[in-house]
């Protein structure tokens, strides 16, 4: 059984689609790191 568990997570900035449909489980005791860019969108 996972300690958190994220489901079905979506999110854009207007047309620009940046999470899709994205789930994540963490077992207790894990280490997790999340990595991505940072756009400015203008």
């Amino acid at each position: 059984m996972a300690y958190l568990s994220i489901r079905s997570v979506s999110k854009s900035y207007g047309a620009v689609s940046v999470l899709d449909d994205v789930s994540v489980e963490v077992e207790e005791g894990s280490f997790v790191v999340l990595l991505g860019l940072s756009l400015r969108l203008a």
